[in-house]
């Protein structure tokens, strides 16, 4: 299982859809859906993008990345996937086939051209190499803050190959098949004062073309994932497929918070005597009486030989505590002890009900303890 699954922003198989399953999100008409949210990343100009059903990776699809000039998909909120100092880790990862020798591809986020808008770029150049560059996006050109550029022909021909994109502040790190590729550290941290959307292609304004790569498994992730040399897996798994009338909804883990977590220390232990007025108030601990096998097997136990059926004096405070977000009414049991002076003559035979004898009226507490001594030592529970 994902351990950053709760971190995840966006998730693109580029699957081609499946059946229809009834009460599914619905899918909007695009080639790139983000599954977390099921928000489509949205066409800019005419794309030639297309899905490539027979050079895949995983699912159904890969997503045939081909962008004439001023041409993308862009996510629609331009704040998302920004590098600032608020949001100061992201890590960018997806797997690409490079199908001849002058491919090219891009995705970043705030570009424009070439004055220096960009955040963040990760771009596969024409050569087979891999490079990164960051700036501080603004409206007047903005600041670039600079890039570097992997050896060439990294990224083989024919074949499919992990990218990661990892940013952390001012550092960025790209690994190529889980090794580590490009590392540098730029001069100050990296901003957008001029938001513009993330967006996978040509970025704005851009006058030439991108072509020869297939992409799938696209994932943003805002928190570094990898912080060395690792294994690519098939995270694909950990998401929904779509399907031609919906999207299955993501599940998300959560984690679960128990309700009344008071701590044990805070209430007083049954088998211990409380101290109240008037005399001594006992909570629970049981005196010592002679006790008959019989009543006990009639169902009665100690405390109800003791004590006898005390409903009258019985409350319940009632509070509403919360459990995974509803408010849930509980209620708990409130016990009126019996007043029993430390000058109290043993208990010595319960009072068991008979057909000729009425129960006796329970006491009220606080009551003399003359009126205590003629009642019988317990009282009946029915």
């Amino acid at each position: 299982m994902d351990t950053l699954q709760d971190k995840v922003r966006l998730f693109c198989s580029c699957d081609e859809a499946a059946s229809a399953i009834t009460g599914q999100f619905p899918i909007p008409s695009s080639l790139l859906i983000n599954q977390i949210t099921g928000a489509p990343l949205v066409a800019a100009g005419n794309p030639g993008a297309s899905l490539d059903t027979t050079t895949k990776l995983h699912g159904s699809a890969s997503l045939a990345a081909e962008f004439s000039a001023n041409t993308r998909f862009v996510e629609s909120n331009a704040a998302l996937y920004a590098l600032t100092p608020a949001n100061p880790q992201w890590t960018v990862e997806l797997w690409v086939y490079r199908k001849h020798a002058t491919a090219n591809f891009t995705l970043g986020k705030s570009g424009q051209g070439n004055v220096s808008y960009t955040n963040w770029i990760l771009g596969f150049k024409n050569n087979g190499g891999v490079y990164a560059s960051l700036g501080i996006s603004g409206a007047y050109y903005g600041t670039s803050l600079g890039g570097l550029d992997s050896a060439a022909g990294i990224i083989p021909i024919g074949a499919w190959t992990h990218v990661a994109l990892v940013l952390n502040g001012a550092n960025a790190k790209i690994y190529v098949g889980g090794v580590l590729a490009v590392n540098f550290t730029v001069s100050q941290h990296p901003g957008d004062n001029y938001p513009l959307p993330f967006y996978v292609g040509v970025e704005k304004d851009q006058p030439g073309g991108l072509s020869g790569y297939l992409i799938d498994d696209l994932r943003i992730t805002s928190a570094v994932r990898y912080t060395g040399p690792f294994t690519p897996e098939d995270y694909s798994v950990d998401y929904p497929p779509l399907q031609a009338e919906g999207m299955d909804a993501k599940v998300k883990s959560i984690t679960a918070i128990p309700a009344n977590q008071e701590a044990r220390s805070q209430f007083q232990p049954q088998d211990v005597a409380w101290n109240g007025k008037p005399g001594s108030v006992y909570g629970g601990p049981m005196l010592s009486p002679p006790v008959r096998v019989k009543p006990l097997c009639q169902g009665q136990d100690l405390a109800w030989i003791r004590d006898g059926v005390q409903n009258v004096l019985h409350g319940y405070i009632e509070s509403t505590v919360t459990i995974d977000g509803e408010g849930v009414r509980r209620r708990v049991l409130c016990w009126s002890p019996r007043t029993i002076p430390p000058s109290a003559p043993p208990i010595t035979t319960p009072w068991l009900p008979t057909t000729s004898s009425p129960p006796p009226t329970p006491p009220v507490r606080g009551s003399a303890w003359s009126d205590w001594a003629a009642l019988p030592a317990a009282l009946p529970e029915r």
